[in-house]
């Protein structure tokens, strides 16, 4: 049956897929955190067998790597195959507060995880971003709504949905749409 990827890809495969550019994201958001003087950024990142994951590690190795950072493992948080949750996020955040240098910024592939974290730093005493920014990926309702606002990494989900539609239909068609890779945007809130 015809399908269309969403986000989420196979480059080995030759299905069309819409996306957006998950490294260049992540890559754009760490750089902003390196803007504003943090040099210790830890990661929370879910599991590296979805591509994206692996994507936004790279992206977060990658603006490090360009500031002359060399990137800590140990700053590198994987919460694992189900860890996507609030709660993931938040024993991330513990397992960070942990190490005996602390990170002063965090970056979390996903706003869940942010918010999680958020709760361990402030529940530690941390002012956020005064002590640690925090910075998410999704642009979730939510995240503009938590305590302080979440800055996060938006993707344009329902151009997304209309484009991946679109090349679907093409495909019933019988035609051959070409992948696509969308815009995304970094917005500034409080959190960062």
């Amino acid at each position: 049956l015809p399908w269309v990827a969403c986000s989420e890809f196979l480059p080995d495969l030759n299905v069309p897929y819409v996306s957006i550019d998950h490294r260049k994201a992540a890559q754009d958001a760490v750089q902003y955190l390196v803007n504003q003087g943090h040099r210790r950024i830890g990661l929370i990142n879910t599991d590296e067998r979805f591509l994206y994951a692996r994507q936004r590690r790279l992206g977060y190795e990658t603006a490090l790597q360009r500031a002359g950072l060399e990137p800590d493992p140990a700053l590198n948080i994987a919460t694992g195959p189900r860890g996507t949750d609030y709660v993931h996020g938040a024993q991330a955040a513990a397992a960070l507060l942990a190490l005996e240098r602390q990170p002063t910024a965090i970056f979390a592939v996903s706003d869940r995880l942010a918010i999680g974290a958020m709760k361990t730093l402030r529940k530690a005493g941390r002012r956020i971003p005064a002590d640690v920014a925090v910075v998410g990926f999704d642009n979730s309702p939510v995240g503009e709504y938590s305590e302080p606002a979440l800055s996060t990494v938006a993707q344009p989900a329902r151009q997304i949905g209309a484009v991946a539609s679109e090349m679907l239909l093409q495909r019933l068609r019988g035609e051959s749409p070409s992948s696509r890779t969308m815009p995304h945007q970094l917005i500034l809130r409080d959190s960062a």
